[in-house]
């Protein structure tokens, strides 16, 4: 079983460079059960591009071939993930933060942590809770396995990727 939860914050921000793909539909239930995060990239520039793919029945109504979000770097963006993929009586959590810091030159630019933890029982419900850290997950046991610093702004990195269909 896998469950994907995110928060996003920071879209309302008047500082905030957006560039939106899909219907209007999407732009006005971004962060609702109707559209999954599928996937999110960093470019050069100091951009990233959230993907999002919509439920079937959202899909039949609101027909769209791409869904996602490009944001510019700001301080006011971040994003959390949360995935759980739970099988044969373990659940493993991992935890995505992607956020935006200030390099020496005043640019923001966008910061990723993702934390994990494998634990015996069934998946835990429960969506992303407001306020959470990865210094707080650490503190229960979280384990960092990886860390993404784009001071430079001219990386192009893959951070999550579900966006290819089963054949």
């Amino acid at each position: 079983m896998f469950k994907t939860d995110y928060l996003i914050d920071g879209l309302d921000a008047m500082t905030l460079e957006v560039t939106v793909s899909g219907t209007m539909h999407f732009l006005k239930n971004i962060s609702t059960g109707w559209y999954t995060i599928e996937g999110i990239t960093l470019s050069p520039g100091g951009q990233a591009t959230l993907f999002f793919k919509p439920r079937e029945d959202v899909r039949a109504i609101y027909k769209t071939r791409r869904c996602c979000i490009t944001v510019s770097a700001d301080e006011a963006f971040s994003l959390v993930v949360k995935e759980q993929c739970s099988a044969h009586e373990r659940t493993t959590t991992k935890y995505i933060f992607l956020n935006c810091r200030t390099n020496d030159a005043g640019e923001p630019y966008f910061h990723c942590d993702i934390l994990q933890k494998s634990v015996k029982g069934s998946i835990v419900t429960g969506g992303v809770r407001t306020g959470t850290t990865s210094e707080h997950l650490l503190v229960e046991g979280f384990k960092k396995i990886q860390s993404i610093d784009d001071k430079t702004r001219s990386s192009n990195s893959v951070i999550l990727d579900y966006r290819r269909e089963a054949s």
